[in-house]
This record gives structure tokens, C-alpha cells and sequence, in this order.
């Protein structure tokens, strides 16, 4: 054990000489993200989540005029009452924080630029939620729309994590 703890820090020296960045794989979660960045950002993403309903709302009224209430998914964004605002909100700034969180660990062992997860959240809120809104009897453009809102608010807990992280380090 001793024999490979000690191949590791010769090889993990060599890769350093190289220049290459070299993670300690011993650190925790703790250890690598600040909590309470990631908490300051889950703050922001749930007001966002707050209103990205009334916002989904006024660009689907701007898009149909009149018939925005034909498409079932505008319905329900009509439909939607506060109660419910609150616990998805609350829901998606969890579920948020949880893969800001798992995604800096991740980072700080295999850097890869901070633009990336932003532009992946995108396509996989795309993936998931044009064909959702259309099995429902939704349009692509509804389900255009609430998949950005909601690569949107992934953006803005992934940016500010990583802001808030580097202004608190």
C-alpha cells in the first residue's frame, strides 16, 4: 500500500513538472466546492424558477396573441397556482444545487471549461422536454421555450456557484 501511495506521488509530481494540473483525489466535496456559494446560487435559481412561469407565460402570449390558452402546456402554466410555484421552485433549486455540487467535484478532478454543463443542460432540457410537451399535446415551441427556462435557471446556479465560489476562495 505504502509502494502505490508512493507511485502516485511520483507520477502525480511528474504530470506536475509537465504542467499539467493534477487533482488530489483524497479531498472531499467540502473540500473542493464552498457551501455556501452553492447555497447563495440555489437562492437566486429559486426566485428565477419563481417566475419563469409568468415569463413563459408573457413570451407564449407575445408568440400566439389570443390563442395562447389552445396549448395544454400554457394552459397548465395558467392553471399553475402559488403553492405549487413554491414547491417546484423549491424542487428544481435542490435538484440544482445537488448537480452544481456533484459537477464541481467533478471538475475540480477532470477540469473541463466552465461553459461547458451550461451548454449540455440546454440540449438534455431539450431532449427531455420538446418530446414531454408534444406527447401531451404541446407545440415544439412551448416545449422550446420551458426547456430553455429551465437550461436558463441550471445557468444561473451554475454560474454563480462558480462565481460565488471564486470570490469566496
Amino acid at each position: 500500500m505504502v509502494q502505490a501511495n508512493r507511485k502516485m506521488a511520483v507520477s502525480g509530481e511528474a504530470l506536475a513538472s509537465e504542467g499539467r494540473v493534477v487533482a488530489d483525489l483524497r479531498r472531499s466535496a467540502w473540500d473542493v466546492t464552498t457551501i455556501g456559494a452553492s447555497l447563495m446560487a440555489a437562492g437566486f435559481t429559486f426566485l428565477f424558477l419563481m417566475i419563469a412561469p409568468t415569463l413563459c407565460l408573457m413570451i407564449f402570449e407575445d408568440i400566439w396573441k389570443d390563442d395562447a390558452a389552445l396549448d395544454p402546456i400554457t394552459a397548465y402554466l395558467l392553471l399553475i397556482d402559488l403553492e405549487q410555484t413554491v414547491f417546484l421552485a423549491a424542487a428544481g433549486a435542490g435538484l440544482f444545487l445537488l448537480a452544481v455540487v456533484l459537477l464541481q467535484v467533478w471538475r475540480h478532478h477532470r477540469p473541463f471549461p466552465a461553459y461547458r454543463p451550461i451548454l449540455v443542460a440546454l440540449l438534455i432540457a431539450w431532449v427531455w422536454i420538446i418530446p414531454e410537451a408534444l406527447a401531451r399535446g404541446g407545440s415544439i415551441v412551448s416545449g422550446g421555450v420551458i426547456g430553455t427556462a429551465l437550461a436558463l435557471a441550471f445557468a444561473i446556479q451554475w454560474g454563480l456557484s462558480v462565481a460565488f465560489d471564486r470570490a469566496l476562495d
